[in-house]
């Protein structure tokens, strides 16, 4: 298969993003440099790598099969958390942060409007049980959206400090985005971004979330083991539909 020039821009733009999201999983300190503190624990900044593995994930396959359509709910998701972001960080008075965060926001708007005008080609429907799943997942992701812009102390299997938190809220907030855009708009390759961005999500949160059950404080015990449940199910979803299922996988695009 003979890939454009825009797909090897894509593929070289979500490497880029891989490196990104190895820096934070490995807290290197020019990757950490980039979020707006850098006094994080460890575990949020694996929580921001497994957030940039599943963008990381969707931008590669978007760009190695050049199915740009299924691109719109992808910049929906980072718009949102680069948007609502830029909002926070002017409040509390990053404002070059919160401009470096708008021109993002900016960024995503553009390539919404123009993968908007480029036709999902694999339009093969998705069945009941996934559209269930999604409306799941977006029905969590807004709880637990809402609970960080609360700040919750308990919401996550781990405190995270208040600045953090609502930075997080927004990565959720968008991730539910995504999520409902599938909703409203459910064809295969739309609902595949979404299963390759949770597996990608999923397998970087997994092992760690595990092995917290042996040190998790008491009142941190439930919200554990629902995350668990959920990336438990959510893996299982996607390794099924993407690698198992006779009607879906299959890489080629059918139009």
């Amino acid at each position: 298969m003979k890939l454009s020039k825009l797909q090897w821009a894509a593929i070289a733009f979500g490497l880029a993003d891989l490196v990104l999201t190895v820096g934070y999983f490995a807290r290197w300190d020019w990757a950490i440099a980039t979020w707006p503190w850098q006094d994080l624990q460890p575990l949020d900044y694996l929580l921001v790598s497994s957030f940039l593995a599943g963008a990381t994930a969707v931008i590669l396959w978007i760009g190695w099969t050049g199915e740009w359509g299924a691109a719109t709910g992808a910049t929906l998701n980072v718009g949102t958390m680069n948007a609502g972001a830029a909002v926070y960080l002017y409040r509390i008075g990053f404002h070059r942060r919160a401009a470096l965060f708008l021109l993002f926001a900016a960024i995503n708007a553009v390539v919404f409007a123009w993968a908007s005008r480029r036709p999902i080609r694999d339009k093969r429907p998705v069945d009941k049980l996934l559209r269930g799943s999604f409306l799941v997942f977006t029905a969590v992701l807004i709880f637990a959206a809402t609970e960080l812009f609360r700040q919750s102390p308990t919401i996550f299997p781990w405190k995270i400090e208040p600045d953090a938190e609502i930075m997080v809220a927004w990565l959720f907030a968008g991730s539910a985005v995504y999520f409902g855009w599938g909703l409203i708009r459910p064809s295969w390759h739309n609902a595949r971004g979404q299963l390759i961005a949770f597996l990608a999500y999923d397998l970087v949160l997994l092992p760690r979330y595990l092995a917290m059950f042996r040190v998790v404080e008491p009142e941190h015990l439930q919200s554990l083991i629902v995350y668990v449940a959920v990336i438990v199910y959510s893996s299982g979803l996607a390794i099924y539909y993407v690698f198992i299922h006779p009607r879906t996988r299959g890489w080629a695009i059918v139009e």
